[in-house]
């Protein structure tokens, strides 16, 4: 078996060390690190302690899809059977990906396979996402509440991107992240369009990570730029016409949401939207 290990960096410097540590415990055949022009120590922590890793440096910050699709590209190359997408701001808890693989494997390898995920707190931060069917947004499945260490298998909406195990099935599919997204819902569209070709999305429980979220984006704010701008993206690219519709009937209220919460960088995701612009965050 062949299993590569993706991971996309931007200033992670004090989260990568660990990550990777924690990566090359499970014996990965490959681990590839594609870093998009990070400003802080990131690089040098990666080429001076783990050597064995293929690094890949981007002269700019390409975003978490673009910067995963160039690292399953590298990936293709070595033919893997398995190739497993990580934030850099995470830990791996032993055994994750023998247990993520034998889930595969017991599925005829046929999804998107994500472990249980919890924050620094022991809580979970994610077992899996849904969407919500009336308004197409996403959400993460048992966010914030306790562990109950139930070991469990069960199918969802979405895999988040933070670890997500695709099976070379997955990959001989056209399907890659949507770039434009930059940041935020190109893990629930990918999921989505698996999910119509018959491939599901399924959470194991019994394999686990930790994720220290946020490490990557300096101010927090900016996530409700991407997430105003992307859903928004995500509904006229997945939804049904009636949610379509029900959405562009509503965008007044959601400006007026957005206003009244003084969320003003989710006024500017409405906006860029509006006039098609994409990509990375711009003042």
């Amino acid at each position: 078996m062949h299993l590569s290990v993706v991971i996309v960096t931007y200033n992670n410097q004090k989260t990568i060390t660990s990550c990777l540590k924690s990566v090359i415990a499970e014996n990965p055949q490959q681990v590839i690190v594609v870093d998009n022009a990070s400003s802080d120590k990131t690089l040098n922590l990666v080429s001076e302690k783990f050597p064995s890793v293929d690094l890949i440096k981007n002269t700019s910050n390409l975003g978490y899809a673009k910067g995963n699709n160039i690292g399953i590209s590298a990936a293709l190359i070595h033919n893997p059977d398995y190739v497993l997408v990580l934030n850099p701001d995470t830990t791996l808890k032993p055994s994750v990906i023998s247990k993520l693989v034998n889930c595969a494997t017991s599925l005829n390898n046929e999804g998107v396979f994500g472990p249980k995920i919890l924050n620094s707190q022991d809580k979970i931060w994610s077992i899996g996402g849904d969407l919500d069917k009336k308004r197409y947004s996403a959400k993460l499945i048992g966010l914030n509440t306790q562990d109950t260490n139930t070991k469990q298998t069960n199918e969802c909406d979405f895999i988040s991107g933070t670890c997500m195990l695709l099976p070379k099935k997955m990959l001989d599919t056209s399907i890659r992240f949507f770039e434009p997204y930059f940041l935020y819902y190109e893990d629930v569209e990918f999921c989505q369009r698996l999910k119509k070709l018959g491939y599901p999305s399924i959470c194991t429980t019994s394999a686990q990570i930790v994720h220290y979220e946020s490490s990557s984006t300096s101010l927090a704010s900016i996530k409700n730029y991407y997430l105003a701008r992307n859903h928004l993206l995500f509904v006229v690219r997945n939804a049904p016409f009636r949610v379509k519709l029900r959405e562009g009937l509503r965008l007044p209220k959601t400006i007026w949401e957005h206003y009244r919460n003084k969320d003003f960088y989710g006024l500017k995701g409405i906006k860029d939207y509006l006039f098609a612009k994409f990509g990375k965050y711009a003042k």
